[in-house]
């Protein structure tokens, strides 16, 4: 499909209780105004929030895409402790509420870092359920995240099981600075203050533990991504939280002809604020306007 280039978008955001958790989720909405090609659903990562993608949901905005965001519980406007996601199984009922609000077909998703974790586990719990997966057309992973146990010690990883039964919600630090994320102390990096408000480097014992466990199958995702689905995978080079080579090991078991590598080089792990950003989006506007 073609995307339909419209520079006029409107912006919404509200907070509402979920009908599957136990708390609000903030939702925001970037409608272009004079008609939609389709919606896309933006899933973003541990620690941020949709709002600091902003960005992302303004360049699909202006290609003609209704963009539909969400917070994740414990992350920027929604409820519930910092860092925390109960289990893995609500991120997964959260990402079906949020398609069943659309009110156009979907069109395809964006997702970044745990955001593409939590939605490549997302079609392995599909698989198993008797409802049937939807079908993105395009799929855009941005930095996914794909071994939340790299760079974790044995006995860091032995006693996070201990940790999430007797005190699940015990927020621990990520480790992630900004500095990891882009290069903050560029000229030319978007990255002011503005941006990282309300971001954390926290993650709950359990979400934590969760995350860790159910890494040694996500590779298996790659299998069940349509032959008809197209595929954009962007990764940075000097990205050490989602480091490359995993992500190059995922790319090759996707086995969907039309698929693109966006590798850039200098870059970590949030690519829209780096130098490049401006070529990036380029790659990305071009990418969903071919057929």
């Amino acid at each position: 499909m073609r995307a339909c280039q419209n520079d006029n978008m409107g912006a919404t955001e509200e907070s509402k209780q979920s009908r599957v958790f136990s708390g609000t989720i903030l939702r925001r909405t970037h409608t272009p105004e004079s008609g939609t090609c389709g919606s896309i659903l933006m899933l973003h990562g541990l620690g941020d929030h949709s709002g600091t993608h902003l960005q992302i949901a303004e360049l699909l905005s202006s290609l003609g895409y209704t963009v539909h965001a969400f917070d994740w519980p414990g992350h920027g406007g929604s409820s519930g402790w910092r860092g925390d996601i109960p289990d893995l199984l609500d991120a997964f009922h959260l990402i079906d509420e949020a398609l069943s609000l659309f009110d156009s077909p979907i069109a395809g998703i964006y997702a970044h870092s745990t955001g593409a974790f939590l939605f490549l586990q997302y079609l392995l719990w599909k698989e198993k359920e008797p409802d049937e997966t939807p079908h993105f057309s395009r799929i855009w992973l941005s930095s996914p995240l794909l071994r939340p146990g790299h760079n974790q010690s044995t006995f860091k990883k032995t006693a996070a099981e201990w940790v999430a039964k007797v005190a699940p919600r015990l927020p621990l630090s990520t480790g992630v600075s900004h500095s990891q994320v882009c290069h903050v102390e560029h000229p030319d990096v978007s990255s002011t203050k503005a941006d990282f408000a309300g971001c954390h480097n926290l993650v709950s014992a359990r979400f934590g533990f969760n995350l860790i466990k159910a890494e040694d199958n996500i590779l298996e995702a790659a299998s069940l991504i349509p032959e008809n689905t197209r595929l954009f995978l962007a990764q940075g080079d000097d990205d050490n939280i989602c480091p490359a080579s995993f992500a190059f090991d995922l790319f090759d078991r996707i086995r969907v002809p039309d698929k693109v590598f966006f590798f850039v080089s200098d870059a970590r792990h949030e690519i829209f604020r780096e130098p490049m950003r401006r070529s990036y989006f380029s790659a990305v506007r071009a990418w969903f306007q071919t057929d």
